[in-house]
C-alpha cells in the first residue's frame, strides 16, 4: 500500500496519533516483551532502520492492518502460522506479533523483504488453519481499510493438527502448552529426528527425508532449516554432499576464508538467498539491496544483467580477495544462486516442522492420535 489516507490513519491510530507513531509504540512494546527492557542496542538499531524504510514507502498502515487481522484470528481461536514468505525477515513484524520467529537470531535480512532500491512495497502473507480462511476474508471485507491491504490468506492443514494436539494435551494432562514458546534446542526432538523417526512430522515424512535425517543427524534448529532447504526439487542433488560435509567425510573448503562464517551453518553450500546478499556485501562491498538484485538476476538467468553484475562483482572484489579468487567465488554464486531459497520462508516452515516434532517426542500417543484423526 503506497499511500496513507486520512480515514485509515484515524481508524488505526487512537487519540490522533500518526500511523507511524502508533505502529512504533505497539511494536516497541512487543519487542520489549520478547527481548527485555531496555532493548538490546542491536534490536533498537534494527528497529530504527526498518521504521525508516517503512515510513519512506508509506506502509505503517499496512503493518497495522496485518497485525489487526492476525489479532482477530488469535482472539477468535483460529490458529495462525509463524509466518510465510519473506515477511519474517522484519523485526517490526515480529514485534507486532505478525510473525513468530526471531529475525536477528536466525540472520534474516529485512532487505530481502523490502528492497527500496528496486521499488518494493511490503507483501505479508498469512497462514491459518484449515476451514478458517473464509472467516478471515469476511473480517477483511467488513472494512474498507483492511481491503486496501491486498494481504493473502492461505490455509495450512498442519496448523489444525497442532491446535488440536495442544488442546488434547490440556484436556488429558492439564498442561497449558504455549506452542509458540517451546525451546528450540530440545534434545529429545533432535534425538528422535536423528533416528529418522519422523512419521507425522510436517515436511519430514517421506522415506527419502527420513533417510536424510538419520544420516545427517540434526542437532539444532538451524540444521533442520538447512535440511528442509536442501530437500527441494532442483537442490536435492546436493543432499549427499551436504551430509558428507556436515559429518566430516569430505573436508569443507572455501575459495576465501571470509566465506566461512557466512556458509558455516549450511556446511559450505549456498542454500539461502540471504547468503548471496551477504557474500556480495562482504566480498565485493555491495549494499544488501544490490546483492538481492544480483541474486534475482542470476535466478532469472538474464544474461545481460548477469554480465553487468559479474563485471561489477569482479571489479569490486579484486582488491580484497584477488582476481582469481573473485572469479571462483562468483562462479560458485552463479552455480547456487538459482537454486537458493528465501531463508525466512524456510525458517517459518521449519518452525512448524519442529513444533510437530516437539509434540510427537513429548506427547507421542496424544499427538499421533490427533494426527490420524485430524488428517
Amino acid at each position: 500500500m503506497r499511500h496513507r489516507d486520512r480515514a485509515s490513519e484515524e481508524w488505526l491510530s487512537p487519540d490522533g496519533m500518526s500511523s507511524i507513531d502508533y505502529m512504533s509504540m505497539v511494536c516497541l512494546d512487543g519487542l520489549e516483551k520478547r527481548y527485555g527492557s531496555p532493548l538490546p542496542s542491536k534490536v533498537r538499531t534494527r528497529f530504527d532502520m526498518e521504521k525508516g524504510a517503512i515510513e519512506r514507502v508509506c506502509a505503517p498502515d499496512y503493518f497495522l492492518m496485518a497485525r489487526d487481522i492476525v489479532d482477530y484470528a488469535r482472539k477468535n481461536g483460529i490458529a495462525v502460522g509463524p509466518g510465510r514468505g519473506a515477511a519474517a525477515s522484519s523485526i517490526i513484524a515480529y514485534g507486532l506479533g505478525i510473525t513468530g520467529i526471531d529475525p536477528l537470531k536466525y540472520g534474516l535480512l529485512f532487505e530481502r523483504f523490502l528492497n527500496e532500491a528496486k521499488g518494493d512495497v511490503p507483501d505479508i502473507d498469512i497462514n491459518v488453519e484449515d476451514g478458517q480462511r473464509d472467516r478471515i476474508i469476511d473480517f477483511i471485507a467488513h472494512s474498507k481499510e483492511r481491503q486496501q491491504a491486498k494481504i493473502d490468506v492461505f490455509e495450512l492443514g498442519v496448523l489444525s493438527r497442532i491446535a488440536a494436539a495442544v488442546k488434547s494435551v490440556k484436556a488429558v494432562q492439564g498442561i497449558d502448552l504455549d506452542i509458540g514458546r517451546i525451546p528450540l534446542d530440545d534434545k529429545r526432538v533432535f534425538d528422535m529426528l536423528s533416528r529418522g523417526n519422523s512419521d507425522g512430522v510436517f515436511q519430514c515424512e517421506s522415506e527419502e527425508f527420513r533417510r536424510l535425517l538419520s544420516e545427517f543427524k540434526p542437532v539444532s534448529f538451524e540444521d533442520l532449516v538447512a535440511l528442509i532447504a536442501v530437500y527441494r526439487p532442483g537442490v536435492s542433488q546436493f543432499a549427499d554432499r551436504f551430509v558428507s560435509n556436515k559429518n566430516g567425510q569430505v573436508p569443507i573448503s572455501y575459495p576465501h576464508e571470509r566465506m566461512e562464517p557466512i556458509l558455516r551453518e549450511t556446511y559450505g553450500l549456498i542454500l539461502y538467498q540471504e547468503q548471496v546478499q551477504v557474500l556480495a556485501k562482504e566480498l565485493a562491498g555491495f549494499p544488501l539491496q544490490e546483492g538481492d538484485m544480483m541474486r534475482r538476476a542470476i535466478g532469472l538467468r538474464d544474461a545481460r544483467i548477469m554480465a553487468k553484475y559479474r563485471r561489477k562483482f569482479l571489479d569490486q572484489a579484486r582488491d580484497g580477495i584477488g582476481s582469481d579468487v573473485a572469479e571462483e567465488v562468483y562462479t560458485q554464486i552463479e552455480d547456487f544462486a538459482g537454486y537458493s531459497i528465501n531463508k525466512a520462508h524456510t525458517a517459518c516452515y521449519a518452525l512448524i516442522s519442529y513444533q510437530t516434532a516437539y509434540l510427537k517426542s513429548h506427547y507421542p500417543s496424544l499427538y499421533l492420535t490427533v494426527d490420524v484423526n485430524v488428517s
